[in-house]
Order: C-alpha cells, then sequence, then structure tokens
C-alpha cells in the first residue's frame, strides 16, 4: 500500500502532517507564530512538509520513500515527480540516512536483515521503513526458504 505524507491547513495558520493511507494519524500540528511541545526535528519535518503541501496545490506529484532510490537528505526529480529522501521519514537522521546511501552505493541490499547489518538503522527505522513502503520488494533475510 502506498502511503504519501499530506498535510493539512489549520483554521488557525500552520499545518499538521502525518501519512495517507491504512488510516491515517497526524504526527504533529504546528501553528503559525510558534510551534506546540515541538522539537528540531519536528520543526525540520513540518518545514518539509509544508513545501509538500505548497507543490501538491501546484499539481506537482511526490514518490514515495525507496530505500533503493531516495537520497539522504536531497529531493530528487524522478520521472517529472519528486522523490522524497530518506530523512523525511520519522526519526531518521542524517546519520543513519547517509549510512544507507553510502552502503546502497557498495552494493544493493539483498534483504531487510542485510540492510541493518550494514547500516546505522535500529529495529524501530526499519519498522517505520517498512510501514511505509520504502522496503518493498526486499525479503526478511537471505536465507532460502524450500518450502
Amino acid at each position: 500500500m502506498l502511503r504519501r505524507p499530506i498535510t493539512r491547513r489549520l483554521a488557525q495558520g500552520g499545518f499538521a502532517f502525518g501519512a495517507a493511507g491504512g488510516g491515517s494519524r497526524f504526527v504533529g500540528t504546528f501553528r503559525a507564530g510558534g510551534a506546540q511541545d515541538a522539537t528540531g526535528r519536528d520543526k525540520s519535518l513540518a518545514a518539509i512538509m509544508e513545501a509538500v503541501a505548497e507543490a501538491e496545490m501546484r499539481g506537482i506529484t511526490f514518490l514515495p520513500v525507496d530505500i533503493a532510490k531516495s537520497c539522504a537528505t536531497i529531493f530528487t526529480i524522478e520521472k517529472g515527480s519528486i522523490r522524497l529522501p530518506l530523512v523525511s521519514v520519522a526519526s531518521l537522521s542524517d546519520t543513519a540516512a547517509r549510512s544507507v546511501v553510502q552502503a546502497r552505493e557498495e552494493r544493493p541490499f539483498s534483504s531487510i536483515q542485510d540492510l541493518r547489518d550494514r547500516t546505522r538503522l535500529t529495529r524501530s527505522h526499519i519498522d517505520i521503513l517498512r510501514e511505509t513502503g520504502a522496503l518493498a520488494g526486499l525479503p526478511e533475510t537471505d536465507q532460502l526458504s524450500l518450502f
């Protein structure tokens, strides 16, 4: 299932954002003039989501985060759409995102276990990436199943 970031403008100004698909849940709310209980990471993500909302209002489409295609920290243009960077995934730091790109440049990931072994991703990072569909097509392990 494709989950894409969505935003909505609040009547008071500011944005609420989350992921669409399968029971959308908004993960943050930011109001103009200051964020309520927002961390630096939340504010950074809010800036990304504001840019996404503005672009969608102008008819620009976005491609989801993909472990095999997304850059660590920059948006890329792919087939007339914009691919979201790895850092746009909640709780994924620059360091973790860069470790994914560095390991991917050495050789493609053969499984989710290979991804965990070769990067600085935690189990919770893997779970979040799995939920967003970024790990689609990767088997859990490299072991062959005979049955």
